[in-house]
């Protein structure tokens, strides 16, 4: 994304002319470096002096705006995590704040305030956004990965996530209906590395148990690998996909302005949907399988794409229906 968007943006480029010598390198190929800078997140954007001692430095993606505003203040003395507290303390709207705190919460890890960081990230996962639905996704995968990341040197921060792991499946037995919580569950076990703990879980519990129904949207790709197809379609039945799709169609066209990131955005949401293709074949709902298949090549009609169809409709013992 920074190739594609910030380090062409002209005033990015205008900026790194003039007060740098700019260099990518690929951590996983100079370990040496890698390990002297202590990398250990994608991307790291290192300002250095020419001895090669750190001045600060920036982790993750930064629209060109957001680069430009906190490389210049780093080069007037303001460090990334100063920066981040001012943002913090002057964000008005209830995004801003969360958004803020977010980021407070990976500068301060970033520096070693292994404490501080934890309370800001627990903050943003049991309240901030929690009650911010633009932030859903982030809540149940990136900040989840930030506090797994920090949990490897701070063994609070692992705790903390067990904490609320199990808190959650205390509110789903007692909610059988309650969706949120058992995908907290889900994403609480995957960033503890402990996704057999949900597999297990699942198969632990009787059939026809309405929480097994509501746990199996999120071992979906178990119950495919295993080609229990009756069940992934149970767990995500033909309207919720369509659902799906449609959504997804309309994230593509609001990416019409950016073309050079579209072929593998469309072979991204291609692939998965071959998938739920296998799944209706293999439960034998032929019809949906077959207009799933005009959707994948709707979107993406290249050859991987079509190979990948060939594959899923052959494990679900329907490859004719890609003659059809």
């Amino acid at each position: 994304m920074l190739d594609q968007t910030t380090w062409k943006d002209p005033s990015v480029v205008a900026l790194l002319a003039q007060r740098t010598v700019a260099i990518k390198l690929d951590a996983e190929k100079v370990v040496d470096l890698a390990k002297r800078y202590r990398i250990e997140a994608y991307p790291t954007l290192l300002v250095l002096k020419p001895d090669g001692t750190e001045i600060d430095r920036l982790v993750g993606y930064r629209p060109a705006a957001t680069f430009v505003r906190e490389f210049t203040g780093l080069l007037s003395g303001k460090t990334a995590l100063i920066q981040a507290e001012e943002a913090a303390k002057t964000a008005v709207t209830e995004e801003e704040k969360v958004n803020a705190r977010y980021q407070l919460g990976r500068m301060l890890a970033q520096n070693g305030k292994r404490e501080e960081a934890l309370k800001e990230f627990l903050w943003c996962y049991d309240d901030g956004m929690k009650h911010t639905p633009s932030y859903t996704g982030v809540r149940s995968y990136s900040l989840l990965t930030d506090i797994a990341l920090l949990g490897r040197n701070y063994p609070p921060a692992q705790e903390a996530l067990r904490t609320r792991r199990d808190e959650a499946w205390k509110v789903f037995e007692q909610n059988a209906t309650d969706r949120e919580e058992v995908g907290d569950f889900y994403s609480l076990n995957h960033a503890l590395g402990d996704d057999e703990l949900t597999w297990k879980t699942f198969e632990a519990l009787p059939e026809g148990d309405s929480r097994k129904i509501l746990m199996a949207y999120f071992v979906y790709d178990r119950l495919l690998a295993a080609r229990r197809y009756s069940e992934a379609v149970q767990a995500q039945p033909f309207t919720e996909v369509l659902s799906q799709i449609m959504a997804q169609q309309a994230m593509l066209r609001q990416m019409q302005d950016r073309p050079e990131l579209l072929p593998e955005i469309r072979k991204a949401i291609a692939g998965v949907i071959t998938s739920r293709v296998e799944a209706f074949a293999g439960a034998g709902e032929l019809a949906h399988a077959r207009e799933l298949m005009q959707k994948v090549l709707e979107i993406d009609s290249s050859a991987p794409t079509k190979e990948l169809l060939r594959v899923h409709l052959e494990r679900a013992g329907h490859p004719e229906l890609l003659g059809g």
